[in-house]
């Protein structure tokens, strides 16, 4: 038995703090820089739904029929703050990166 998730997109944006900041400030009122902030598109109850009809559409569809992919929503991280939590926890600024990505990821 082959399961197929529909495809889900999303997207990555990398900035300095004061961007950052400026983000934070915006969307959550807290007028400082952080480390990861995400931005979902959708509830999960939305999510759940399209990802059913797309399902059900990839079922009773003809071979290679294009469906868009799913937006999961947005990813914005703070370069200089993840530099600096990776050299507090020492590792190296890519595996940091990876961690706020899934951190982020999970949000969505």
């Amino acid at each position: 038995m082959h399961i197929r998730q529909p495809e889900a997109e999303l997207s990555i944006l990398f900035v300095g703090d004061k961007k950052m900041q400026e983000f934070n400030a915006v969307f959550r009122g807290v007028n400082r820089a952080t480390d990861v902030l995400s931005f979902p598109q959708q509830n999960s109850d939305e999510l759940r739904v399209k990802s059913d009809e797309l399902r059900r559409k990839k079922k009773n569809s003809v071979p290679f029929t294009c469906h868009p992919p799913l937006f999961l929503g947005d990813i914005v991280i703070s370069i200089p703050t993840a530099a600096r939590q990776a050299k507090i926890s020492d590792w190296g600024l890519y595996d940091e990166i990876y961690r706020l990505m899934v951190h982020g990821i999970l949000h969505l």
